[in-house]
Formats: C-alpha cells, structure tokens, sequence
C-alpha cells in the first residue's frame, strides 16, 4: 500500500429520496456526508481501487477491494473516534512500516505515499 496513489473527495449522500424530503429537506433517512479517501495500487500492470475509506458523519467504514471483492468493515465511533483521524493513522502506520524495508520502486514518484512517510519521521 505504501507504493500507492491517495485520492480524496468529499460525499454528499442524499439518502436515494428526492431533494427536499426527508428530515429539514436533507434527502431521505440514510443521507451522510463526509471525506473519502481511496487507495489506489497497481495490480497487474493496471490502476485499481485497493481500499476506500467513508469518513462520513453517520455510517463511517471501509471497503477492501472495491473492485473485486468489496468486503465492507464497518468503523465503530465509540471505538474509533472521529473515523478520517483513525484512517491517516492506519495509513501512517502502515507506511511508517513500510518505509522500512527497501524501496523497490524506480522513482520518488512512483512511491508518494511511502517518501511522505519518511518526510513525516524526522
């Protein structure tokens, strides 16, 4: 994961009703919003979507393999506190991890996660 590519965007999740209905007009009763950040790897010679992390106010998970298997792991708060704090330190730890080992790939560019990693170490 280290060699990988982060995305980030923010979800406005309308809960699939029409706009206007729902609670205060916020859509239906599953609408959330929040920050997903997607980790996006080189399998096979192609791009692909490894990990997505929903950091949503209401339903915050993550989805392994997206594209493939697409098992989703709920987060609990109570647990994991705010849900985009504990996905960077996941990210942090596994690229602090990975920082470690040799680095195989060819360019700085070809690892942004991992040479931020070893920035962040001081």
């Amino acid at each position: 994961m280290c060699s990988g590519l982060l995305r980030l965007q923010y979800r406005d999740i309308d809960g699939g009703a029409p706009h206007g209905q729902g609670a205060e007009g916020q859509g239906g009763n599953d609408a959330d919003q929040g920050v997903c950040l997607q980790v996006i790897g080189n399998v096979d010679g192609k791009e692909r979507e490894l990990l997505r992390f929903e950091c949503l106010d209401n339903r915050p998970h993550y989805h392994y393999d997206p594209e493939n298997t697409n098992v989703r792991v709920m987060l609990d708060p109570t647990v994991t506190g705010n849900p985009l704090r504990w996905t960077m330190t996941q990210l942090r730890k596994s690229c602090r991890r990975c920082s470690d080992a040799p680095d195989t790939s060819r360019s700085p560019a070809d690892r942004p996660v991992a040479a931020h990693a070893r920035a962040g170490r001081g």
